[in-house]
């Protein structure tokens, strides 16, 4: 392949890349279309390049050079139209609709002169439109449009004042238009005169890239600096597969002439070392960006892992929450940090860290709160808390965490309270954990000592058991019974909830909305987290009707949860304080997600004891539980990246209980019911799932 023909080739393999790439990760977002749609004509135009000068065949070359002047005459349009969805600008809408309708027509009389035409040149090394009237058009089809997007994007820049980080997005934007629009200019110009082309394809790959990453990290498919990951990994992968093919088209010639063979047995063996090493080698490079460039990411997944996986691994229940306060606050640099555990009335200070210590006697009579609290003044019982989390399962109330502020003096981020909410999780799990081993060796002892009794004693720990495995009563007019695996269902007064948002509110609205708070329970929601997943639209173009729509649907989804209510304020289930709205948990009566994590940690805890026949039984409700993915087809929420950590975690959770659940059957000799299980944690698992695979390899039985 000429180096001239590189660039082109580039293109089209960038282009291919990222566009499948932001299409697989966003298949419903409108924005991701658009850029498929650009990167579509970007592929055609850098192939048709390269391909017209590789071919010998002349009917051939003149075909692929008539697709070539049809992917010429649609890009203009393409890229304004990529241009006017990415800055979203509401003023001059209808006029910017009717220009971008006017070019898409000139582009396919064009597209149709190119194809069907004979006044076309179709030989040399370049495809031209043949006669003055036609040429002029093309050109200036050429130049408008793309100048046209350029000044949009500028004007976007000098529009945004109020957001200093919109505008330097928009400015970044605005700069990548320039330099992928001068290197269309260059390109056309040099293929007129008969020039090389490869400085202007060079500068649009340049512009490419620079678009990609921010359809990727500007305000799309996920928070900036998980999206900026995401679009690296992307743009590595596109280069990395670019090179390799140039290196492949470069080889396979060299080796047929050395050996004079006619087989591509570089392009087979490349291939083959391709699919051996390619796992390995996407693992190496994921981690070494993720130390590199997102180091304080990449600890807080470490730390979730090594606390979900060992805290129930590591001594008393001391010591357990003792290791996990202390990796919690060196990997958040906290100055100092406390637990107490709540059993009845009393209180006992169980893991502390840092010099900064609270006196034991100031922690007995506190109130712990239901919800986390945050204190920029001193605090009684310990003035340097400046965080309070419960630690709670099931509404019982276990513990409190107790966090100082940072070394640095910077306040916590939105992340870090997340995170700091799923520890508080495993914490309290832990302490349940504790609680129930507790008791479960003073019932032993108590059986050791009354042997005439253990016969009685088993059949009414089975009755015990069976009463706490089975599913809930119908709701009862104390609170919600939730259903979020699967389709989301509430039940209040015995009764589906099925008109969400009353007379006044949309009911897909207000049932996302529901399906928001129950989601951040313990976290609350903002305003504008809500507007920007139901009335995305509205959230970018007009504040005032976001704002409008979501207080009426809150107020339908107040009246509707709580039918005698009056006015807003003097609602109990969904409250407002520290600029967040929270949904009461105390209302919550029961949900299917706490009773699956609930069953599935007993489950893991029995099989850890060797208590094969309890384990199984809490495995097969945890399975049962889980009707589907979590809020799988909840309007507007159930499509937002908001939903998708929660939802991905609950299916391992699920696989995880369908492998041990096929291993318990396993062990019993049960093939068919341990092949069931190995084949359903395949089918619902998004990636390979090896321990099932592994599992009916064993059985000697086949995936279907």
């Amino acid at each position: 392949m000429a180096p001239d023909l590189l660039p082109a080739f580039f293109m089209a393999i960038l282009a291919c890349w990222l566009g499948l790439s932001l299409l697989v990760r966003s298949p419903r977002n409108p924005e991701a279309w658009i850029f498929a749609w650009l990167c579509l004509h970007l592929m055609l135009y850098g192939l048709t390049i390269s391909l017209g000068q590789l071919t010998t065949s002349e009917p051939v070359r003149a075909t692929i050079y008539r697709v070539q002047l049809v992917s010429i005459a649609l890009l203009p349009p393409v890229f304004l139209h990529f241009t006017i969805n990415v800055i979203a600008l509401p003023l001059f809408s209808r006029t910017r609709r009717m220009s971008l309708a006017f070019f898409y027509l000139v582009g396919a009389i064009l597209s149709g002169y190119a194809l069907f035409s004979d006044q076309v040149i179709l030989t040399g090394e370049t495809p031209r439109f043949q006669g003055e009237v036609i040429t002029i058009v093309a050109l200036l089809h050429r130049i408008v449009p793309l100048t046209l997007a350029v000044i949009l994007a500028s004007f976007s820049y000098q529009l945004t004042t109020s957001d200093s980080q919109e505008r330097r997005h928009r400015a970044f934007f605005a700069i990548a238009s320039l330099i992928a629009v001068i290197g269309a200019f260059l390109a056309s110009v040099a293929r007129e005169v008969q020039f090389t082309q490869a400085p202007g394809h060079t500068l649009m790959d340049t512009g490419l890239g620079m678009m990609a990453y921010m359809v990727f990290a500007y305000r799309m498919l996920l928070p900036p600096r998980v999206a900026r990951r995401a679009f690296f990994r992307s743009l590595l992968g596109g280069i990395f597969t670019a090179l390799y093919v140039a290196i492949l088209l470069g080889l396979e010639p060299i080796i047929r002439a050395t050996l004079a063979i006619d087989t591509a047995i570089v392009t087979i063996l490349s291939i083959v070392v391709l699919i051996a090493v390619f796992g390995p080698i996407r693992d190496f490079f994921s981690n070494w960006l993720d130390r590199r460039f997102f180091h304080r990411e990449f600890n807080y997944s470490q730390l979730l892992q090594a606390i979900s996986e060992d805290l129930f691994e590591r001594g008393d229940l001391s010591g357990q929450l003792q290791a996990a306060l202390s990796a919690m606050c060196r990997t958040l640099d906290v100055q100092a940090g406390a637990v107490i555990v709540q059993h009845n009335q009393d209180r006992q200070l169980v893991a502390i860290y840092g010099q900064d210590q609270p006196e034991a006697d100031k922690l007995n009579n506190v109130i712990i709160p239901n919800q986390p609290e945050i204190f920029y003044e001193e605090w009684e019982p310990w003035p340097a808390a400046r965080l309070l989390f419960p630690l709670q399962q099931e509404q019982e109330v276990l513990g409190l965490l107790m966090l100082s502020s940072k070394r640095s003096g910077v306040p916590y981020r939105d992340v870090e309270r997340t995170l700091i909410y799923s520890l508080c999780n495993y914490l309290a799990l832990a302490i349940k954990h504790a609680r129930v081993q507790q008791k479960q060796e003073q019932e032993m002892e108590s059986l050791v000592e009354l042997g005439r009794k253990l016969q009685n004693e088993r059949e009414l720990l089975e009755v015990q058991t069976v009463k706490a495995n089975e599913s809930p009563p119908s709701a009862s007019k104390d609170g919600l019974y939730v259903y979020a695996l699967g389709t989301l269902q509430v039940e209040r007064d015995n009764q589906t909830i099925k008109r969400w948002g009353g007379s006044k509110a949309g009911t897909y609205q207000a049932e996302a909305l529901f399906a928001f708070l129950f989601d951040r329970r313990g976290r609350g929601m903002t305003k504008d987290e809500a507007e920007e997943v139901i009335w995305p639209d509205l959230n970018f173009k007009a504040l005032d009707k976001a704002d409008t729509a979501f207080h009426r649907t809150l107020s339908g989804l107040r009246r509707t949860l709580e039918p005698g209510l009056r006015r807003g304020n003097e609602s109990q289930m969904i409250t407002y304080h520290h600029e967040r709205y929270w949904l009461n948990p105390q209302n919550i009566t029961w949900c299917d997600v706490d009773a699956f994590n609930e069953a599935a940690e007993r489950g893991h805890t029995a099989m850890h004891q060797g208590n094969l026949e309890q384990a199984r039984e809490d495995f097969r409700e945890a399975v049962t539980l889980y009707r589907d993915d979590y809020m799988y087809d909840c309007p507007f929420f159930g499509d937002s990246a908001y939903v998708e950590e929660r939802r991905d975690v609950l299916r391992d959770q699920q696989i995880d209980a369908l492998i041990a659940l096929g291993s318990i059957y396993e062990q019993s000799e049960q093939v068919g019911e341990a092949a069931t299980c190995y084949r359903r944690a395949i089918a619902i698992s998004i990636d390979e799932c090896t321990r099932a695979e592994e599992g009916l390899a064993r059985l000697q039985v086949g995936t279907a």
